[in-house]
């Protein structure tokens, strides 16, 4: 792309074609120079004048960024199934969790926002991130005070949980409409499939956004689910058919979408969260366990999860046999 080369005899273009003193050319980190072009680009107001780079550009920055908002918007739903425990009765478990699963931003998601901002090629997205740091920001001070206020105080009844409870259900509905902004924009492209109330992230910021604890265990613990992490690597959606094996039952089941971490299928048989599967799509075999079943879908997590560069996440993600 001629936006991206030096004028001939510049400082830059000088460095990348000289040598080292062993004669090897130098080597230049590729995320370096990815920086380095971004910052010209905007430095020079190309995006402005060619908007086909811009488009690209910010659909590659929301791709980088849709694991990382997913990552932190569960953190923000398991805090707030904790807070929304509290403010039921006084619960030292949901009281530990909120300090365990305290969602400081990763500096993958904070590096990923803030070049997305600059990039400035979708409001709705950056205001929409905005509007969920703030409310995270909030609801991150609120935990701060309950968790110094326990410390001083024994009778965790004598500490007030209103404002606690209140601005963690604000972050969840500042992370459902910032899921929302991100999903319309990368749906022009349609990598991914679009957050909904099938998505099983959007369902639970739901509930605890409306003062319930989706997250919590029936014995009344708090761990994080499996299909968390799962969710990290993009969904692409697919459409083949495959078998599935559940012991010695053996049926036909369609994938909607597939992931490094596992697929997403829809069945009309018995299938129960929990259960280890074995799925085989032509000549790819893969183990897996149930970690949700809403039917007619399901979501399967790999035993071992995929690199999106093997022959095996290739083969499955370019499945399309409905046409």
């Amino acid at each position: 792309m001629h936006l991206l080369q030096d004028k001939p005899g510049s400082r830059y273009a000088s460095q990348q074609g000289a040598e080292s003193d062993d004669g090897a050319s130098p080597s230049v980190a590729t995320p370096a120079l990815s920086e380095l072009a971004l910052a010209r680009l905007v430095s020079e107001k190309a995006l402005s004048n060619f908007p086909e780079i811009a488009r690209s550009r910010a659909v590659a920055m929301l791709l980088v960024l849709r694991p990382e908002v997913t990552h932190v918007a569960a953190l923000t739903a398991m805090c707030a199934s904790a807070a929304n425990a509290l403010a039921t009765r006084p619960d030292l478990r949901a009281a530990r969790a909120l300090t365990k699963f305290f969602p400081v931003e990763s500096a993958t998601f904070i590096l990923a926002s803030t070049r997305f901002r600059r990039l400035g090629q979708s409001p709705a997205v950056s205001d929409a991130l905005c509007q969920f740091n703030e409310a995270l920001n909030g609801a991150m001070t609120a935990s701060m005070e309950y968790t110094a206020a326990r410390q001083m105080m024994t009778d965790l009844t004598a500490i007030p949980t209103g404002e606690l409870t209140q601005s963690w259900r604000s972050a969840c509905h500042a992370a459902l409409a910032l899921l929302a902004a991100i999903d319309s924009q990368i749906s022009l492209f349609n990598p991914l499939s679009r957050a909904d109330d099938g998505d099983m992230l959007v369902s639970v910021l739901k509930v605890a956004a409306k003062g319930g604890s989706p997250l919590r265990s029936p014995g009344g613990g708090y761990e994080m689910p499996t299909w968390v992490e799962q969710r990290r690597s993009p969904r692409l959606t697919v459409a083949c058919h495959a078998t599935l094996m559940v012991g010695s039952q053996i049926s036909t089941v369609e994938i909607t979408d597939v992931s490094t971490g596992g697929v997403g299928i829809e069945m009309t048989g018995r299938l129960e969260p929990g259960e280890n599967v074995v799925i085989k799509v032509g000549h790819i075999i893969l183990a897996g366990t149930v970690v949700w079943r809403r039917p007619p879908r399901a979501g399967i997590a790999f035993a071992q999860s995929l690199i999106d560069d093997s022959p095996t996440y290739k083969f499955l993600s370019g499945r399309n046999d409905m046409k």
